[in-house]
């Protein structure tokens, strides 16, 4: 799983970068995380500082809980 401050670009990483066909997968186990769309936003520029920003829209329910549980678990506590 990607925290925020993990996101590190690579020396291929451009700010004007096509996610058309884009595709996500976890670090660890190289498994595909099944999306509908994936966008990346540079906004380096305007906050002075490294600042991109991730959008990632997962395919299903289903497929969100496998990957994103953590998301989910937080939501529900707060009703607690």
């Amino acid at each position: 799983m990607i925290k925020a401050d993990q996101l590190e670009p690579t020396q291929f990483y451009t700010s004007d970068i096509n996610t058309d066909n884009g595709r996500i997968y976890i670090y660890e186990t190289d498994e595909e995380i099944a999306c509908e769309f994936i966008t990346v936003e540079d906004h380096s520029e305007e906050w002075g500082e490294q600042c991109i920003e991730v959008t990632v829209l997962v395919k299903s329910a289903e497929e969100y809980e496998k990957f994103f549980k953590h998301h989910l678990d937080a939501y529900e506590k707060q009703f607690i």
